[in-house]
């Protein structure tokens, strides 16, 4: 995906139940679930709705985070600046 580009998706309330990993606080990694991310933001409540996604440049550290019940991992990108 280019660096700048915004895109519309649709998350469901399910999706913040969902088993997959999520990585960053705010700033969430590439491979982290989109809805997951945004309820653990804060940016969607527990009903779902629609979330504009920005693409950003990946940066070097993605940090750990509990925050609205769900728990985010930290992890490390090579070649990230």
């Amino acid at each position: 995906m280019i660096v700048g580009s915004k895109f519309l998706i649709n998350c469901i309330s399910s999706c913040a139940n969902e088993m997959n990993d999520i990585y960053g606080s705010q700033i969430y990694s590439e491979d982290s679930s989109l809805c997951k991310s945004a309820y653990h933001s804060g940016i969607l409540s527990a009903s779902g709705g629609e979330l504009i996604v920005k693409i950003e440049k990946a940066i070097y550290s993605y940090s750990s985070d509990t925050r609205n019940g769900i728990t985010s991992r930290s992890k490390k990108c090579l070649g990230s600046e």
